[in-house]
């Protein structure tokens, strides 16, 4: 005999893209939604609102820290690539401000804020390497 439990609950993370607006993320959502309360299964859904709105920040790539950025971590590590990321960080906020932001550093963020959290000793001292460019740089 299969037990079916009276209801399920699911938490879905949507982040905002650089220049997407809170209120039209939302509304996709809800649009989804009401596709489901409409649909032929009639899913009884709802959405709470956010208890965190953390706006993406802008595209700084066109920024010369970006630039400058980019071209050390060419040189020291064979990489550079402009690209966005599925997680939060201080650059949201601090972008708000005007501030250019990038974000780059050692490690894998697979390992980072986990129970065994590390970083290989060569990847840190490449990170040195990057950041000691930069600042003499920039």
């Amino acid at each position: 005999m299969a037990t079916v439990p009276p209801s399920c609950r699911v938490w879905i993370d949507r982040r905002l893209i650089p220049g997407e607006r809170p209120a039209d993320a939302l509304q996709e959502v809800e649009n989804i939604l009401e596709g489901l309360r409409q649909g032929p299964d009639k899913i009884k859904v709802r959405s709470l609102l956010p208890a965190l709105e953390d706006p993406a920040p802008p595209s700084a790539e066109a920024t010369k820290i970006a630039a400058v950025a980019a071209k050390a971590c060419a040189e020291v590590a064979g990489t550079g690539q402009h690209r966005g990321v599925p997680y939060g960080t201080d650059a949201s906020q601090l972008s708000l401000g005007g501030i250019p932001c990038v974000i780059l550093g050692p490690g894998s963020i697979d390992q980072a804020h986990t129970a065994n959290e590390y970083v290989e000793v060569d990847q840190l001292a490449k990170a040195v390497d990057i950041y000691q460019k930069i600042m003499l740089t920039y």
